[in-house]
Order: C-alpha cells, then sequence, then structure tokens
C-alpha cells in the first residue's frame, strides 16, 4: 500500500479485520457492503463516487502546488469472490 500510495480501502463485504493498522498508516476504511451476486444499492454507489469525486479534485488542487504530484490509490476488496469489488469499480 505504501509503494502504490493507497489511502483509502473500501470493503464492499462484512468486515473480517480491525481498521487500526491501516488507520495508523493514515489509511481510511471505508464500509460500503452489499450482497454478494448482486448490484450495489444506489446508497453505495453514490457514497463510492463521491470517495472518487473527493479523490480527483484533491488530486486536482494538488497539482497547482506540485510540479509532480503523486496520485493516489483507492483499494477495493470483497472477500467472498463472487464479484463484488470489480462491480463497485466498473
Amino acid at each position: 500500500f505504501d509503494r502504490l500510495n493507497v489511502k483509502d480501502v473500501v470493503r464492499v463485504c462484512q468486515p473480517t479485520y480491525e481498521k487500526d493498522v491501516l488507520l495508523e498508516k493514515h489509511i481510511v476504511v471505508h464500509d460500503l457492503p452489499f450482497q454478494d451476486g448482486d448490484v450495489p444499492p444506489s446508497s453505495v454507489i453514490k457514497e463510492w463516487l463521491a470517495l472518487v469525486n473527493a479523490r480527483v479534485a484533491s488530486a486536482a488542487e494538488e497539482v497547482a502546488f506540485t510540479e509532480q504530484p503523486v496520485p493516489t490509490t483507492i483499494a477495493v476488496h470483497c472477500v467472498a469472490g463472487l464479484g463484488r469489488a470489480p462491480v463497485l469499480v466498473a
């Protein structure tokens, strides 16, 4: 996560680990769970898009202050493996 400059982790499943280690590294954990094998509800999509838009806006501000901004990364994951994470990102 350090190498990729991950600043946010989105869990689209039920929590299976404590956030503390990530929070200590200044990585924000967002819980946006939805049913495996289902489409994300509109509330999850709205929160996801708000996060993405906030990071894009933040990156645009950084361009104004530095010559070479370091892009931030949002990590998205699920546990069961039927595709929640890629469905949300798509």
